[in-house]
């Protein structure tokens, strides 16, 4: 009678500590993703000046160019956006 419940203990410690180093091997599955964001980023271009007179341009538009030219004692401002 003894032995049917050591047999029995036995089984449940084995299933127990199975299940125990099972439950921890998946654990450690590493699952990848992809996640794909799609955004609309208006185009903005904003030129100020300090007030020492320098220029301080700012764009988001690769397409966009600031020329600065003197002449005597005139200075032209050129803003090409494409």
């Amino acid at each position: 009678m003894f032995k049917g419940r050591k047999r029995i203990k036995r089984a449940l410690i084995t299933l127990l500590l199975i299940s125990v180093f099972t439950s921890f091997l998946g654990a450690r599955t590493i699952s990848t993703q992809t996640l794909k964001i799609y955004a609309y980023i208006p185009e903005r271009t904003t030129i100020d000046f300090t007030e020492e007179g320098e220029i301080i341009f700012n764009s988001n538009v690769p397409s966009v160019f600031l020329d600065v030219y003197t002449t005597n004692q005139i200075t032209l401002l050129s803003v090409v956006a494409r």
